[in-house]
C-alpha cells in the first residue's frame, strides 16, 4: 500500500481549517457585538445618582428633574422669591425642547452666590417628522434664600417676560 495522500485531501482539509476559523471569528465578533451592546443598554438605564438637594448642584437637578417630568410648578418653586412673582408657570413651560441628557460641568462660588454650569445633549421636536439634537451649556445662578439654594438667575433658555 502506498503512504501517498490522495489528491486534493490536503487542499480540502486546509479550506475547512478556514472556514472553520471564520466561522469563529464570526462567532466572536457577533457576542462581543452583543455584549457590549447590552453594557451600553444597562449603563444607559443605570439611574444617575440622587445628589444633596440641600446644595446648588442638587437644586439643579431637581430643576432638570421638574422640567423632564413637566412639572413646571415645581421648577417655579425652585426659583427665588423675586423669580417667583416675576414668573408663572405657564411662561416656563414654554420650554418645549427634550434634555436627553444633562450633566454638571462646573461648580463655581461667586460671593454670595453659586454658578452651576449644565452641559446638555437637547432635542427639539418643532416638526415632529424632522426632529434634532444639539449639545447646549445652561449656567444657573443660584443664591442662599430662606435656608435653602433657590435659582436666582434663569438660563437663557428659559423665558419669563418680567424677567428679560
Amino acid at each position: 500500500m502506498s503512504n501517498e495522500t490522495p489528491t486534493g485531501t490536503g487542499a480540502s482539509a486546509g479550506i475547512k481549517n478556514a472556514t472553520d476559523s471564520r466561522r469563529l471569528g464570526l462567532v466572536v465578533g457577533v457576542v462581543l457585538a452583543v455584549a457590549v451592546g447590552v453594557a451600553a443598554i444597562v449603563t444607559s438605564l443605570r439611574p444617575s445618582p440622587q445628589l444633596d438637594p440641600n446644595t446648588p448642584e442638587g437644586t439643579v437637578q431637581a430643576f432638570f428633574q421638574a422640567v423632564e417630568a413637566d412639572d413646571w410648578d415645581g421648577v417655579r418653586a425652585l426659583l427665588s422669591a423675586r423669580l417667583q412673582e416675576d414668573c408663572e408657570a405657564s411662561e416656563l413651560a414654554q420650554f418645549r425642547d427634550d434634555v436627553d441628557r444633562a450633566v454638571i460641568s462646573d461648580v463655581e462660588a461667586a460671593g454670595s452666590e453659586t454658578i452651576v454650569e449644565v452641559r446638555a445633549s437637547r432635542v427639539v421636536i418643532d416638526d415632529p417628522l424632522n426632529p434634532y439634537s444639539y449639545d447646549d451649556t445652561f449656567h444657573f445662578v443660584l443664591a442662599q434664600e430662606d435656608g435653602r439654594f433657590a435659582v436666582a438667575e434663569l438660563p437663557w433658555q428659559f423665558y419669563c417676560e418680567g424677567v428679560r
